[in-house]
């Protein structure tokens, strides 16, 4: 008789670790993904910021969305490989931070988005990692009203502090852009500014694709806008840039995106 009472007395607290890992396990599942940054509560050790990828390369999402989410503080909340779709996603999902691409295989580039999400999103943080040489595309970025430029070939090392600054409220430059910045800054703004610097996005834009070799006609295609609406921005260009003939801008072209637009 005290050999089945002493049996059934340590049955009860064996029984009770089993189901506590269960109810674990069970919570870290059903969790919910931190709030969106409309209701972000405090900064607290378990806060995520939630981060929303634009690029159209699908492998580099699937790797940049690895790196992100082996962060403990971060956590890929949606992607998306075009502007119409992610601004829509973006509306929906009201990440604390979005990284959008310069170039986008359709007809609104990096920067317009940035324009339009911060007209929609105007809580958002926005970082933009890009190829393109951050010299020339940096401070139109932050014009547009992103909050930070971070050049592709350098997101292994440094993507979990970009975000990290951006998402906290700061802004991230590489070190050779905040000295352009302060030079800028010291000397005035215009000071030492490029002929480049007078041209508009679209302008820009367009100089890039004209000297990757494209016609007026595929840049038409790929931009959604009329042959003579092509046209007329190369003009204003050549004119801008002092060049005669669309032999003249063709060659300036060329030789500036060698030199490191792209």
């Amino acid at each position: 008789m005290n050999a089945s009472i002493h049996s059934q007395s340590h049955h009860p607290p064996a029984a009770k670790p089993a189901d506590l890992r269960e109810e674990e396990v069970e919570f870290r599942d059903e969790s919910p993904l931190p709030p969106p940054n409309g209701s972000r509560g405090g900064e607290g050790a378990g806060r995520k910021y939630r981060v929303f990828i634009l690029d159209d390369h699908p492998l580099f999402r699937f790797g940049f969305k690895r790196l992100i989410n082996a962060q403990p503080d971060l956590v890929v909340c949606g992607e998306a490989q075009d502007a119409v779709n992610g601004l829509d996603e973006a509306l929906r999902l009201k990440p604390d931070l979005l990284t959008v691409d310069i170039s986008l295989n359709e007809s609104t580039n990096g920067i317009e988005f940035v324009k339009n999400v911060r007209a929609h999103l105007q809580d958002c943080r926005i970082l933009v990692v890009s190829m393109h040489d951050e010299s020339i595309y940096a401070l139109r970025a932050l014009r547009a009203g992103a909050q930070g430029y971070l050049m592709k070939q350098e997101v292994l090392g440094r993507v979990a502090e970009a975000v990290r600054t951006v998402a906290k409220g700061g802004v991230f430059l590489s070190e050779t852009m905040r000295q352009q910045v302060l030079v800028n800054l010291a000397n005035g703004s215009g000071a030492n500014r490029s002929p480049i610097d007078s041209l508009s996005d679209r302008e820009l834009e367009i100089l890039h694709m004209s000297g990757q070799g494209r016609t007026p006609r595929e840049i038409a295609t790929q931009l959604g806008i009329s042959v003579k609406t092509v046209e007329t921005h190369r003009m204003r260009v050549r004119e801008k840039l002092n060049l005669t003939t669309t032999a003249e801008l063709t060659r300036f072209a060329i030789a500036w995106s060698a030199q490191g637009a792209c």
